[in-house]
C-alpha cells in the first residue's frame, strides 16, 4: 500500500503536473499523470488529481475510476476533511473525490433497485430504497435504539433486537451437531505452530479507536476460511468437517462482503472494547468451541456468556464488547446469518447491491494493480 505523502519521484511528477495546468496545458498534464501511472499505478496522489482533471472535463466515470483507486491505496486520506490543520487544498480535492464517488454509487445503486421494484412493485423495497437514501447521505438515519450504530447499511423499520434465540435461526442445530468435528479441526489447528493465525485487527491506517489495543496484536487471533466473501481454499481443505457444516447455513453471499467464516481466539487477559458492526441486515453467530469461567459478551444492555457446543446469535449492529479474564484462551466459530426480519425480496435486493459495487470495484483494481490488488 502506498503513503499518501508522495516521494520525491512522485513530487516531481505532481510539480511538473502543476506547471502544466498553470500554463493552461490540463491536456498536456493529464497525459503526463497518466504515463507517470502507467509506469507506477500506485501513485494515490496522482491518481486523486488525475481524477480531478477528469472531473472538470465531464469524464465522471474516469474519475470515479481514479477516485477509487485513490482512496483503495490510501484510505486514511478518506478522513483528510475531519483532520485538524491539513491542507486546505488538499482538503477540497478529497471533498470533492468522495462527493463525485458518492453520486457514482447512488446511480448504480438506484438503477439496480429500479430493475428489482419494476419486478417486485416498489412497497416490497421500499425499506431497502431508504437504506441507500441513508447509506449515501441523502437522508439522516433515525435509529429504534439508542445502542444502535451500523457503521455501514441501516435498514430502517427492522425491529431493533440484539440478541435471538438458537430456535429462531435456520440451521442452527445442524450446526451444533458438528460441533465436536469442528472443535477437532481447530485443535489440529491450534497446535500447528504453521497454521496461520493471524491478529484479527491489523496494523495500519483506519483502525477504529477501540480497536487500537489489539491491532497488531495475537491477543485477539483469527483463521479464516471465508473473508470477504472470497473461500480461502487452502485452509478450508484443512477443515472439511467446518466447511460442510457452515456451507448448509443459509448465509448473505455478497461479492466482496459475504461470507466471513472464522475461528476466533482471545487469549487470556484480552479485552475486545464496545463498537458496532457494519450493517443491521446480518447476525453474528458463534459456535463456542473452548469456552473457560469468566468469559462474555455483551451485547446491547444484555450480557451472556458462550456454553461449548452451542452457538450464541446477537445483531453485532448493536454496541457489543467481549472478554476473556480467565487464565486459558476462549475459541468460537464465527459465522454470519441474514437477519430474519427481512425479506426474500429484500435479501436478493440487498445481495444485487452489495455486487454491483464489487463488480464495478474490482477490475478496476484489477486493471491498474493487476490481479493481487492493493
Amino acid at each position: 500500500m502506498t503513503t499518501a505523502i508522495p516521494d520525491e519521484q512522485q513530487s516531481n511528477i505532481l510539480r511538473e503536473a502543476q506547471q502544466l495546468l498553470a500554463a493552461g496545458r490540463q491536456d498536456q498534464a493529464i497525459d503526463l499523470l497518466q504515463a507517470a501511472l502507467a509506469d507506477e499505478p500506485r501513485q494515490a496522489i496522482a491518481h486523486l488529481w488525475l481524477g480531478a482533471l477528469f472531473s472538470q472535463q465531464g469524464q465522471s466515470l474516469k474519475a470515479a475510476e481514479h477516485f477509487h483507486l485513490c482512496f483503495s491505496l490510501s484510505p486514511e486520506l478518506e478522513k483528510l476533511p475531519s483532520t485538524p490543520n491539513a491542507p486546505a487544498q488538499m482538503v477540497e480535492s478529497v471533498h470533492q473525490a468522495l462527493k463525485l464517488l458518492r453520486q457514482h454509487f447512488i446511480r448504480l445503486h438506484l438503477k439496480i433497485l429500479s430493475a428489482q421494484e419494476a419486478r417486485t412493485g416498489k412497497e416490497a423495497l421500499r425499506r431497502i430504497r431508504d437504506c441507500i437514501d441513508i447509506q449515501h447521505g441523502r437522508k439522516k438515519p433515525v435509529f429504534a435504539d439508542d445502542m444502535q450504530r451500523p457503521g455501514a447499511v441501516y435498514v430502517p423499520g427492522i425491529p431493533p433486537q440484539p440478541w435471538f434465540e438458537r430456535n429462531k435461526i435456520d440451521g442452527i442445530h445442524e450446526l451444533e451437531k458438528a460441533a465436536i468435528p469442528i472443535r477437532e479441526e481447530f485443535l489440529a489447528l491450534l497446535n500447528d505452530d504453521e497454521a496461520g493465525f493471524l491478529p484479527y485487527v491489523r496494523q495500519g491506517p483506519g483502525v477504529p479507536a477501540a480497536m487500537q489495543n489489539l491491532a497488531g496484536k495475537s491477543d485477539w487471533s483469527s483463521y479464516h476460511l471465508y473473508k470477504d466473501g472470497e473461500r480461502l481454499q487452502e485452509h478450508c481443505e484443512r477443515c472439511p468437517e467446518t466447511v460442510t457444516a457452515v456451507d448448509r447455513m443459509p448465509m448473505p453471499r455478497c461479492k466482496g462482503n459475504a461470507p466471513e467464516v472464522f475461528f476466533s481466539v482471545l487469549k487470556p487477559g484480552a479485552h475486545i472494547k464496545p463498537h458496532y458492526g457494519v450493517a443491521n441486515t446480518k447476525l453474528a453467530i458463534h459456535l463456542a468451541l473452548i469456552v473457560p469461567e469468566d468469559c462474555a459478551l455483551r451485547c446491547g444492555s444484555e450480557t451472556r456468556g458462550w456454553n461449548e457446543g452451542q452457538c450464541i446469535i446477537f445483531d453485532d449492529s448493536f454496541e457489543h464488547e467481549a472478554w476473556n479474564r480467565s487464565d486459558s484462551l476462549r475459541a468460537v466459530l464465527i459465522l454470519e446469518a441474514w437477519n430474519p426480519y427481512l425479506s426474500d425480496t429484500e435479501k436478493t435486493a440487498l445481495t444485487l447491491l452489495c455486487n454491483a459495487i464489487s463488480d464495478w470495484e474490482q477490475p478496476v483494481l484489477e486493471k491498474w494493480l493487476g490481479a493481487s490488488g492493493v
